[in-house]
């Protein structure tokens, strides 16, 4: 049981460092608003921009944060006080 546990830590990227991240204003605009269920067209119509701006906005900050997905993005957002719930 023990071998399961150590894969799934090996599979998840779990730091617990809390770095200096800088994010631009529309990075954190675009973070807060997928923390507050904002997502797709909803999201591109909050911000009046194209879906291929809000994807590339989406694509640097999750990349700037280490995260995978939008889930684990807004989850560091919080741990690091870029935004709240």
């Amino acid at each position: 049981m023990g071998g399961m546990t150590e894969q799934r830590r090996k599979g998840c990227n779990m730091t617990t460092e809390l770095t200096v991240v800088e994010l631009t204003q529309d990075e954190i605009q675009v973070l807060q608003l997928i923390a507050d269920g904002c997502v797709g067209k909803e999201l591109q119509n909050t911000l009046f921009v194209s879906a291929s701006t809000c994807k590339r906005t989406m694509r640097s900050m999750k990349e700037k944060l280490g995260a995978q997905t939008n889930a684990h993005a807004v989850s560091i957002g919080i741990k690091k006080a870029l935004i709240h719930l």
